[in-house]
């Protein structure tokens, strides 16, 4: 019988911050500007500002500026249309994104794949009407009466999502999981650092799962699972990701 532990831990290079700096959501009732069928573009909001989620958390304008500036389109352009925050499903490029009064606005020009074509259905008929944002927090205060203004954050991700009023609705693939089931995750993530020579597409993915699997198993507040296994080798999967990084 041997004992896996398995911690995911991400150290931030930009911000100098680790654990406390988890993946998280905030979801809210979408407001869809339009909908192109025939450009297959959708303009809308990914977030408002002033909108209380669940854990009493607020996003104040300005939270999203440094976050466009480096990864939005006009940066890295890393920033990801996805639906339910799961990211083998990236149903639309995101080509405009900008805070205004109201919130986080975006203009996606939906994929021609199978999801994004169904999201775009989806949209146009109403059936989409909701989103959530995919983030760390990178800097925030606490109000007197216990509300967190989260003043920068770094964005991974917009999604489309079924119900985004529901505090559950945050990686319904994730959160469903057993500990053997991440452990193969993390497994999945491994084999697609060690390929080389990843797009940023697939690069983007990776991350956001890797902060998936760490919001995770820290909400369980406990990182182990036991089972029967031969023991594998370490792998530094921190290392093999932030070299990637530099490949790309």
């Amino acid at each position: 019988m041997n004992i896996v532990l398995i911690i995911v831990y991400i150290w931030d290079e930009n911000t100098n911050m680790g654990m406390q700096n988890f993946f998280k959501t905030l979801n809210f009732k979408a407001e869809i500007q339009d909908v192109d069928f025939e450009k297959r573009t959708v303009t809308g909001y990914f977030s408002k500002f002033g909108n209380i989620d669940s854990d009493n958390d607020i996003i104040v304008s300005g939270a999203f500026a440094r976050t466009i500036r480096e990864n939005g389109p006009e940066g890295k352009n890393r920033i990801k249309h996805l639906k339910n925050h799961n990211p083998n499903q990236m149903i639309g490029k995101v080509v405009e994104l900008k805070e205004d009064s109201i919130g986080l606005f975006f203009k996606s020009i939906m994929s021609t794949n199978v999801p994004g074509t169904d999201a775009l259905i989806e949209y146009q008929e109403k059936m989409l009407t909701e989103h959530s944002i995919g983030f760390i927090t990178l800097q925030s205060d606490q109000t007197d009466d216990g509300i967190t203004l989260i003043k920068e954050v770094k964005l991974f991700e917009g999604s489309a999502v079924t119900w985004g009023s529901n505090p559950d609705t945050p990686v319904l693939d994730i959160k469903g999981m057993t500990y053997p089931q991440l452990a193969d995750e993390l497994d999945s993530v491994v084999k697609y650092c060690k390929v080389g020579g990843l797009s940023d597409e697939l690069l983007s993915s990776v991350e956001i799962k890797i902060r998936q699997i760490q919001q995770e198993i820290s909400e369980r507040k406990e990182a182990a699972i036991i089972e029967e296994a031969p023991e594998q080798p370490e792998v530094d999967l921190l290392a093999i990701f932030n070299k990637e990084l530099k490949n790309n």
